[in-house]
């Protein structure tokens, strides 16, 4: 800018930056047209092989290039005076550019009206109508975001509505309640009388319609009589009622509608226990609601049947009949299962879709039974007079010792784990996919059949057993028959994959079955 005669071409008026907006700059300083440099004429040799069509004449306005953008001229005029528009003369060459202004002008400002027939050429983001924006830079992507935000909260409020129409919700105390539509009210049920007692001849509970979930709590108190308290939150109108049996066994029937709309929570106190025992009875038929039993439950005939709810004893049982019972949901005990001295009690424990856990049963009842499906099954101790019979599928099944006349275990796709099976007459050990790990003692003649496929077995007979055996699997797996004993083995057939004979000349009966995997049987004191 230290040349007075140098030509300056102001950038469009939407491209200036910030500083050049000051309305306090000075025009441009004036010049002479002598210090334009002219172009050169274009020779014949410069024109004759263009390498681009040549350009329409920039003198017809027809072919003007919408990209082009226009320039005027501005007369010297004093500062602050808006300057008049004039039209530049159009150019004598269309191939010289840019044009030669008249000795009495100033280089024009950049007009955005497009005043001037002048063709100076931009990038197209210099244009305003046709300047390129990033994503976030257009003048309407704030718009659209703001639209698309709008209909996101719109659609939510839509689904928030909808779940809250049939959710659970709260009454003041912040307890729920459930299956509140439009126009319904919050509703707790306390109706039963107050206190409802039972003797030592026990308590039978029934809850009868559809319940959403709740929970029974089961705790001692120190007097002589138990108690049942009962609440039911559901809505204004919901048919709650009950019914009462008083004898030597308390019954007490709490009906509810049928639409799946209660929250029921009872606790029971039992009395506390003598020299004799506890209650005779507790039974209690529920769905949809867990029971946690917190004292020792000291009942002679314990039935607990719910659904899709877990059962659990914290401090275990002792009676003559337990049965658990319910689905979808693990049944456990923290403490022994204990029955009464006679030994004619049972014990029957059933679920689905959940595990079976104690740590034993004591004073050996008469049978005990254990189902589940798609759960483990693990304890320490199982033993019983007559039978011990676990089956389960999909889930592995541990016990430390199980004792019994028969002893029945099965599973599919779960590993057997029994370090020790005592067992008079049999034993049956099944499963699918999975190992076997088993040792038998109890008799010398027993009838064992061990079956899996696609599982290793591994099998030790204790008490010196006696009478035929058969060990077979695949042709591409090993079966091994060892006996350190030194017992009379008799084999009918000596293969790898199969063997097969009589040992010591006895009346019992081995068979050990498998595929795609190894067999190893020992004849152990």
């Amino acid at each position: 800018m230290g040349d007075p005669n140098y030509t300056n071409l102001y950038p469009s008026p939407h491209d200036r930056r910030q500083g050049d907006l000051d309305d306090e700059l000075p025009p441009p300083p004036p010049y002479s047209p002598s210090s334009i440099p002219i172009a050169p004429p274009i020779s014949s040799s410069d024109t004759s092989s263009p390498s681009a069509p040549p350009a329409p004449s920039l003198k017809d306005p027809s072919h003007v290039d919408p990209y082009y953008a226009r320039y005027g001229t501005m007369a010297t005029q004093p500062r602050g005076h808006v300057p008049a528009k004039s039209a530049s003369p159009p150019p004598t060459n269309p191939h010289h550019s840019p044009p030669q202004a008249a000795a009495s002008s100033h280089t024009a400002a950049p007009q955005g009206d497009g005043s001037s027939d002048y063709p100076i050429f931009h990038p197209k983001r210099w244009i305003p109508h046709m300047q390129d924006y990033d994503d976030d830079e257009h003048p309407s992507s704030n718009k659209q975001w703001f639209k698309y935000g709008l209909l996101v909260l719109a659609i939510w409020f839509i689904i928030f509505n909808s779940i809250s129409i049939g959710a659970v919700k709260e009454d003041t105390a912040g307890r729920p309640f459930p299956c509140l539509g439009e126009g319904d009210s919050p509703y707790t049920w306390d109706g039963l009388p107050k206190p409802l007692e039972f003797g030592r001849g026990g308590l039978s509970f029934v809850v009868r319609g559809k319940i959403r979930n709740g929970s029974v709590n089961i705790m001692r108190t120190f007097g002589e009589a138990g108690s049942i308290y009962a609440v039911v939150k559901t809505y204004i109108g919901a048919k709650v009622d009950y019914d009462i049996v008083r004898g030597e066994l308390t019954g007490v029937v709490l009906n509810l509608p049928g639409d799946n709309c209660a929250v029921v929570d009872v606790d029971i106190l039992l009395p506390k226990s003598t020299a004799i025992g506890g209650i005779d009875t507790l039974h209690l038929e529920l769905n949809n609601m867990k029971i946690d039993a917190i004292t020792l439950l000291d009942v002679g005939s314990l039935r607990f049947v719910t659904t899709n709810s877990g059962i659990k004893l914290h401090e275990g049982w002792h009676g003559d009949q337990l049965q658990l019972q319910t689905t979808n949901a693990k049944i456990m005990s923290s403490k022994d299962l204990v029955v009464r001295a006679n030994g004619n009690g049972t014990i029957d424990l059933a679920t689905t879709n959940g595990d079976l856990e104690f740590p034993a049963t004591a004073n050996k009842p008469r049978s005990v039974i254990l189902l589940t499906t798609n759960g483990d099954v693990s304890a320490d101790l199982v033993e019983a007079q007559d039978l011990v019979q676990i089956s389960t599928t999909n889930g592995a099944v541990g016990l430390e010792r199980a004792t019994a006349e028969t002893v029945s275990i099965q599973s599919t796709n779960g590993k057997l784990k029994l370090p020790l099976v005592q067992a008079v007459k049999t034993v049956s050990t099944r499963t699918t996919n999975s190992a076997i790990y088993l040792t038998v003692d109890g008799a010398k003649d027993p009838q064992v059949d061990v079956t899996t496929s696609n599982g290793d077995v591994e099998v030790r007979m204790l008490d010196k057993f006696e009478g035929t055996f058969s060990v077979k699997t695949s042709s591409g797996a090993r079966a091994s028959v060892f006996d350190p004993a030194n017992g009379l083995l008799k084999f009918s057939h000596l293969k790898r994959h199969f063997k097969q004979g009589i040992r010591n000349d006895g009346s019992g009966d081995l068979s050990i079955t498998t595929s795609n995997s190894d067999i190893r049987l020992t004849f152990a004191n």
